[in-house]
């Protein structure tokens, strides 16, 4: 799964919609290290290719 929306980077609340999981899965993603995020004053951005990374990693159903 490849998001292509053009966008390169996500707040926590964009990586949520745009990826169907919620908003306290991914924080707890990123705290776990397996999600990685970039720091930006007091907001954390996630990058495209880490998120697509991160979806590719999940398990198959």
């Amino acid at each position: 799964m490849s998001i292509d929306d053009g966008k390169k980077a996500y707040t926590i609340a964009e990586a949520a919609e745009t990826s169907g999981i919620s908003e306290r899965s991914i924080r707890a993603e990123i705290a776990l290290s397996r999600l990685s995020a970039k720091k930006f004053g007091s907001r954390l951005l996630i990058l495209g290719p880490s998120l697509d990374a991160w979806l590719e990693e999940l398990p198959d159903a």
